[in-house]
């Protein structure tokens, strides 16, 4: 029989002591069951969960016959947001910004299917998960065996009644969890057991460990807007508490994760800001930073602290980030929030970061700067740093900026791979080429572009690190659609332009560099492609026409050259040009990849464009390149000018557009905008005769 350290009777605190079948506690002798690896302690009183009782046995059993992940993937397959709840990795994206110690422990509370316990586990020493339902905790076992992880501790059991000892843990999670306290615990008001349920993590927090919480904004402007609440109403959260429960009394309308008689009340109590440091002060904690959670607390893809000079500035870059310009006619109420620097207490969903309130106070930023300057000390300090993250949904890596907190000016920036062999080589490789490419910059007098100076690497949450100079300014992309939309295409005209110059002049740089300049990847990678169907067939037949990629000759290329990725460092169009992002330059790309990149990264300015399907993309596609409008001119102007930059002959541009098509499939096979990618090569195969009012 052996003693898990961290573990303790949730009813007179003794000592566990745990064997194969059973939980025995050293002091009392109390006894519970262990069902293989699952320390049983409680049941659920009612089932809980995002689908039916019936549909979570059934998927139990279908991830045990066939694999979890096949099992979700085919369960969920029309639900992306569910497939992203059971499956991303990135749910888990704060950890980047955490500064862990090397092997720390954390707890999972409500770990729900375990995307998260699965998240940390493949970097903390040690995770402890409770959930309380027994179909979930049982899926969360089955993924875990499945995928060979063998250092999280499995506990069957409710959030109301703690087994773990005093500062046990380096960081608790408690996501989509503090709302629903008051619907477990129905003895007491919904506040009072939020505060009991906090100061119970509290004490098994360590001393200097992190309490994170994922949670909505009780006046977000998602409920102002008449979003359904906890309740299974809408505006419940809006309201007075005793208003709330009289209305859902009234409604007579039960809980929609379950079958809670509306006859309790309103008990699903979520808060202001203002309201949550008032909850975690009253529980012994202090909360050290609060995000604006974008998309949600579920999807923490960007994190924004609430400040209001960051949050504005955070909602200006993505309004005119490409794929939303087109949608910015609405959101009113948003654009109203940000003009006064009230956004952040509009903000849909928090992550809150918190720590015990009689420990030495630790600033998260401060603490991740600390750790990274220890690790690389050229980085430079920042007197009063601020963090944000940026991320994708299963990207293989986090982006962490350091910002200046008093002016929100970057300073630097630590991309942090997400766990795995593959992924750390992959920031290692891209460190590497930001290394070569800044040393070929330098040497090229009166280079027309910059690149960020790389500063080092290091390992953090046991995961591979780089960090590089933040780049200030604003991206061409901001720059475009930041105007008004019936300037966007005028914008372009005068300086698409520059940038295929500036394409061809990282091209010849890049042939400077002291890595491999050519490739023989680039025929398989399109070969593999023109094999799955006759359109890519066809577009195959047409790239082999070209000896450059009969050949195979593949050349470096930067890989991502978009208007995202091209900043003017002063912030306006007659300032100097950074090219950032080097995470995809390599060679075996067709030449002119990167104009063909820069072209196609314009399309949402395109008056065809929408920006809310895989439609918009195709449709301005399909004019841009075989059509007859000014973006067809426009677009055969910018290539005739790269053709004669990189002395290829007019005759070979069908071709390198077909390799060009086929190279960036490949490379979005698994990635968003593959299907619009895919639709790509339909329309060309189907066009070719009218490839820019045929050359």
């Amino acid at each position: 029989m052996r003693t898990d350290t961290r573990l303790e009777c949730p009813v007179c605190s003794g000592e566990f002591r745990i064997s194969p079948d059973e939980v025995r506690c050293g002091k009392c002798g109390r006894r519970w069951p262990v069902d293989d690896e699952i320390v049983v302690l409680s049941g659920a009183q009612r089932y809980w969960g995002e689908v039916s009782e019936a549909d979570a046995l059934q998927f139990l059993r279908d991830a045990e016959a066939h694999g979890w992940e096949q099992a979700a993937r085919s369960r969920f397959a029309d639900e992306p947001d569910m497939l992203a709840y059971l499956l991303d990795w990135q749910r888990a994206s704060w950890v980047s910004m955490l500064a862990l110690p090397p092997g720390f422990s954390a707890l999972d509370v409500g770990a729900g299917y375990g995307a998260i316990t699965h998240a940390l586990a493949r970097v903390a020493g040690e995770v402890c998960c409770v959930e309380a339902v027994p179909a979930r905790i049982q899926f969360i076992r089955t993924r875990l065996r499945q995928s060979n992880i063998a250092n999280v501790q499995l506990i069957q059991g409710s959030a109301l009644s703690m087994p773990f000892k005093e500062e046990s843990f380096d960081l608790i999670v408690v996501n989509g969890v503090l709302e629903w306290i008051g619907e477990w615990s129905t003895t007491r008001n919904p506040r009072a057991a939020q505060v009991s349920f906090l100061s119970v993590l509290r004490r098994s927090l360590k001393r200097d460990g992190v309490l994170l919480v994922g949670i909505e904004n009780r006046f977000g402007y998602d409920e102002i807007r008449g979003a359904v609440d906890h309740s299974g109403v809408a505006y419940t959260s809006l309201m007075p508490r005793r208003v709330a429960s009289w209305y859902l009394r009234l409604r007579r309308r039960s809980q929609y994760r379950t079958a809670t008689s509306p006859d309790a009340g309103y008990r699903t109590y979520t808060y202001s800001l203002r309201g949550y440091n008032r909850l975690l002060r009253d529980s012994g904690l202090r909360l050290a930073e609060a995000y604006w959670a974008e998309p949600g607390y579920n999807q923490p893809y960007n994190l924004t602290p609430i400040d209001r000079r960051m949050v504005r500035e955070k909602f200006l870059s993505r309004r005119s980030e490409p794929s939303q310009a087109p949608r910015r006619r609405g959101g009113l109420l948003k654009r109203l929030a940000a003009a006064s620097g009230a956004l952040g207490f509009v903000a849909p969903e928090f992550v809150l970061v918190a720590g015990r309130e009689n420990a030495a106070p630790r600033d998260p930023s401060r603490h991740f700067v600390n750790v990274v300057r220890a690790a690389c000390p050229e980085v430079p300090d920042v007197l009063r740093p601020a963090m944000t993250l940026s991320t994708y949904a299963w990207a293989a890596k986090s982006v962490v900026t350091v910002l200046d907190r008093q002016t929100a000016r970057p300073a630097w920036v630590v991309k942090t791979s997400n766990g795995g062999q593959a992924l750390s080589e992959q920031v290692c490789r891209e460190f590497e080429a930001l290394q070569r490419v800044n040393r070929a910059v330098k040497a090229v007098p009166d280079a027309p572009l910059t690149v960020p100076i790389p500063m080092g690497r290091l390992t953090l949450n046991g995961r591979v690190c780089s960090v590089e100079q933040a780049i200030p300014g604003m991206s061409a992309a901001r720059l475009v659609f930041r105007s008004a939309r019936r300037q966007w295409t005028p914008t372009l005209e005068r300086h698409l332009p520059t940038y295929v110059r500036c394409a061809d002049a990282v091209s010849r740089i890049l042939l400077k560099t002291d890595g491999p300049r050519t490739s023989a990847d680039l025929l398989p990678r399109i070969s593999r492609v023109g094999a799955e169907g006759p359109e890519m067939s066809a577009l195959l037949a047409a790239a082999m026409s070209s000896q450059t990629i009969s050949e195979g000759r593949g050349c470096v290329q930067h890989g991502d050259f978009t208007l995202e990725n091209l900043v003017h460092t002063g912030g306006s169009f007659d300032t100097p040009v950074a090219v950032i992002d080097w995470e995809h330059c390599a060679c075996g790309f067709p030449p002119l990849y990167d104009v063909f990149s820069l072209l196609v990264s314009a399309l949402p300015a395109h008056p065809e464009f929408d920006g809310q399907s895989e439609v918009g993309w195709v449709e301005a596609f399909d004019d841009a390149f075989f059509g007859h409008s000014a973006w067809t001119a426009l677009f055969s102007n910018c290539l005739a000018s790269a053709l004669t930059l990189a002395s290829v002959r007019r005759e070979d541009l069908w071709a390198l557009f077909s390799a060009f098509l086929l190279a960036r499939y490949d490379h979005f096979r698994h990635k968003r905008m593959s299907a619009v990618h895919g639709e790509f090569i339909r329309r060309a195969a189907a066009s070719e005769a009218s490839f820019l009012d045929a050359h």
